[in-house]
């Protein structure tokens, strides 16, 4: 109608209309904006925790909350849209409004990543599943739904009645007992979950400890439902390793390769017995372990080597249990020239792909280059601490 050649006789009763309009049009884009914004957050800021740990966010929003409502208790009242969406100094309200609430989030997105920094497997979580762990920093049961997204193999974790954690459960119902209690009790949820990162890996390190001194002093059928599956696959490697390095340096792989024979059906028989359904998986798993060991050392038997030098050897995938340059014992693992230390991460009890020459070809690929990683990475230091960049 302001484009027609007809509309002089109302033309400013077109033109106050179509200032209207827009008025109204601008006022309900900023309406709509603050709403989305409002339902987001106001969840998150009804929470005493996050208001404790977010202040100044929190004012912000309160300020915000409190013209919200006193806007809708009008609207309530009256409910036409052109007498609500047409008063003056609206817009002003709403575009003041939305730059409040952008700041709440950049300090919110802000207090997320430091929560990140601080523990970074937060990382995997979205934004809304961390905020409801920090929601809730008063009860560390709240962060039970997520530890599957922090920890791959970890379900969930026995708690004392005061809070402090001492086992951590597998998806497949394994328990591993921490060395050390984790004491939550008036501590961030993301220092007491740094404390249980750091007993998982003292944990594992533990049992595989006891799986490597146990494995000698017991049948080894017995040993392995005695163990957990981690446990199981990484200390009968370690084992395994020495007494092949024991084999080739007395000349006797092939009686070795015989011993391995009877193993692998020790356990088909163990497997067809009466046993749990974690302890099959484990010695499936184990099996997989097994038949790869064993074909290993037939081919070795059959190059007839003699060295534990030769490429044949050192080319496969070795486990040490030895003294590191902290004086401490913990577990190596080897492929050609490249040392690796154990991450001790729980992987729980699960099954195991078979071994194949391409997944040895594979793990002999990482290994290299992680050795040309460490080897680069040393040499830039020593040149820039040299030229005095470092």
């Amino acid at each position: 109608m302001q484009f027609s050649p007809f509309n002089k006789p109302f033309k400013e009763d077109i033109d106050a209309w179509a200032e209207k309009l827009l008025y109204v049009s601008e006022c309900l884009d900023g309406w709509l904006k603050v709403q989305r914004a409002w339902m987001y957050l106001q969840p998150i800021f009804d929470s005493a925790d996050i208001l404790k740990q977010l202040p100044t966010e929190g004012k912000k929003f309160r300020l915000v909350d409190s013209k919200w409502r006193q806007t809708m208790a009008r609207v309530h009242t009256n409910g036409a849209a052109l007498a609500a969406c047409s008063q003056e100094g609206l817009l002003e309200i709403w575009n003041n409004a939305n730059a409040d609430l952008d700041m709440v989030q950049k300090g919110l997105d802000d207090y997320l990543e430091t929560k990140r920094g601080a523990f970074a497997r937060f990382y995997f979580l979205s934004n809304d599943e961390l905020l409801e762990i920090l929601s809730q920093t008063k009860d560390p049961l709240r962060v039970q739904p997520f530890l599957t997204k922090v920890f791959e193999a970890m379900k969930s974790l026995t708690f004392t009645p005061k809070l402090s954690a001492t086992h951590m459960l597998s998806k497949e119902g394994e328990t591993i007992v921490f060395v050390n209690e984790v004491v939550t009790k008036n501590k961030n949820v993301e220092v007491w979950m740094t404390e249980v990162e750091k007993a998982m890996v003292n944990g594992i390190r533990e049992v595989i400890k006891i799986g490597v001194e146990t494995y000698q002093e017991m049948d080894r059928c017995e040993w392995v439902l005695a163990q957990p599956g981690q446990v199981v696959l990484n200390s009968s490697q370690v084992h395994w390793t020495a007494e092949v390095e024991g084999a080739i340096k007395e000349a006797s792989l092939s009686d070795y390769f015989k011993k391995l024979a009877d193993q692998l059906m020790d356990l088909v028989r163990l497997v067809r017995g009466d046993i749990s359904k974690l302890q099959r998986m484990s010695i499936g798993a184990l099996v997989v372990i097994d038949v790869h060991a064993k074909d290993t050392i037939e081919k070795m038997a059959q190059d007839n080597i003699t060295d534990c030098m030769s490429f044949e050897w050192i080319s496969q995938l070795r486990y040490y249990w030895e003294m590191d340059d902290r004086d401490e014992e913990n577990l190596w693992v080897r492929m050609v020239q490249t040392p690796f230390p154990y991450g001790y991460e729980y992987l729980g009890n699960s099954f195991r792909l078979v071994i194949t020459p391409l997944t040895d070809t594979w793990w002999c690929l990482v290994f290299l280059l992680y050795f040309i990683f460490c080897l680069v990475y040393y040499y830039l230091r020593k040149s820039l601490f040299i030229f005095g960049l470092l």
